[in-house]
């Protein structure tokens, strides 16, 4: 009887995720009712399967996907009156400086991943242990895929034979065998569907597609990341079963939701979100923690979950937790409003459409996260990567370079 309720649920969900697609898609693959629906729906759906296989189903574990839908809800109300589509900017750039540049950033790129194999670590927990001060220097395997998509968007083609395409593809592999960070170039490939997809036809079923095929591909990278420095080497022992695809990157959400509705926690009125302002201004107080860390390293310790690696948090979870039902809705309906004056400026020249494209990566993430991380990923993470680019090519501008290759 549990599987059919929550099955009922989750096709409800799915449904009206998918109906909100096809409504939008006239306005194309970047509007934010085109992709976040079904990003959304993975992560509302993904525990209470998890669940229903693994025969832990809860009283709880019924409200888990109502209340991701009262978030979508919220998300989709002020994107409801969004009837635009939006363009790709042209870039005024010289190709030849574009190339210029992700050549320097690309054997920055190669250093950094012959300096991890120097240094010999066999696993992503001994990379994070040993990489010291030299790990800021990683920021170039963001800039890395955001230089190759600026001239994907000047030339509004992706050629497969371009060197930099292949060149951008191979060293975030690289990077991947070699400290287990994934998430470069899933977003590269992210930033290639929306762009492609922009300046060619968009079929709703094309995102539905590679969406469940990431979806399904995502626990393969999860055992196999930092291939090229474990002591198995290629050798990867992977005894498949079906719970697997439902515990990873999308179950965090949902057993966190799943965990403050179980323990019955009183409410705190907007008191976290007063903790993630201020941990957002952090150069004003250096000590407060962010409600994920707070839930990681207190509210799960006084119930004796402690000793255990981070379980992230839940956006959805902070809005239940601070104003029960309306704090879910509420929370979302800020971001879906925020969402859509940014999507509004994407058009106005690359650097907002290049930010643009960074800020649906944190919309998707932040789900498994707090809002203190969606203020800083947005409001200073994305907004140091993008004047980053802009500086240096104002620096470039002066400076004549020789012929790029095509």
């Amino acid at each position: 009887m549990p599987f059919f309720a929550i099955s009922f649920q989750i096709l409800t969900f799915l449904f009206f995720s998918i109906a909100l697609m096809y409504s939008f898609k006239e306005y194309g693959v970047l509007h934010p009712l085109s992709w976040f629906p079904i990003f959304f729906f993975l992560y509302a759906f993904a525990f209470p399967v998890y669940q229903n296989l693994d025969n832990q189903v809860t009283p709880y574990t019924f409200q888990l996907v109502p209340i991701s839908f009262l978030a979508l809800i919220g998300f989709s109300t002020p994107l409801m009156f969004l009837n635009e589509k939006t363009a790709l900017p042209s870039v005024s750039l010289e190709s030849k400086k574009i190339d210029f540049l992700w050549t320097l950033v690309a054997s920055v790129c190669v250093l950094l991943i012959l300096y991890v194999f120097k240094i010999g670590v066999t696993s992503k927990r001994e990379f994070l242990d040993n990489i010291g001060g030299i790990g800021s220097f990683f920021v170039v395997f963001t800039l890395l895929p955001i230089i190759h998509c600026m001239k994907v968007v000047k030339y509004k083609k992706i050629d497969f034979l371009d060197p930099f395409f292949y060149g951008t593809l191979l060293l975030l592999l690289l990077v991947f065998g070699v400290t287990g960070e994934r998430d470069y170039l899933f977003r590269y490939l992210l930033f290639l569907f929306l762009i492609y997809f922009t300046f060619t036809r968009y079929k709703v079923s094309y995102l539905l597609a590679a969406v469940f095929l990431s979806f399904i591909v995502m626990p393969f990278t999860q055992v196999v990341k930092g291939y090229l420095i474990s002591e198995n080497g290629f050798q990867v022992d992977y005894d498949f079963n079906l719970q697997d695809l439902f515990y990873g990157e999308f179950f965090s959400a949902g057993r966190n939701l799943h965990y403050i509705l179980e323990k019955n926690s009183n409410f705190y009125y907007g008191e976290t979100l007063i903790w993630d302002l201020k941990r957002f201004l952090s150069f004003i107080f250096p000590s407060q923690q962010s409600t994920g860390a707070w839930f990681n390293d207190t509210y799960r310790v006084q119930f004796g979950n402690h000793g255990e690696s981070g379980w992230g948090f839940s956006l959805v979870a902070e809005g239940y937790l601070n104003f029960y039902l309306f704090g879910v809705f509420f929370i979302y309906f800020i971001i879906g409003m925020a969402t859509y004056y940014i999507y509004k400026m994407s058009s106005r020249n690359i650097y907002y459409f290049i930010y643009y494209l960074m800020y649906v990566v944190v919309v998707v993430y932040v789900t498994r996260s707090d809002l203190a991380n969606y203020l800083s990923s947005v409001l200073k993470i994305n907004l140091f990567f993008v004047f980053l680019i802009f500086l240096i090519f104002r620096m470039m501008k002066p400076f004549r370079i020789g012929s790029s290759v095509k």
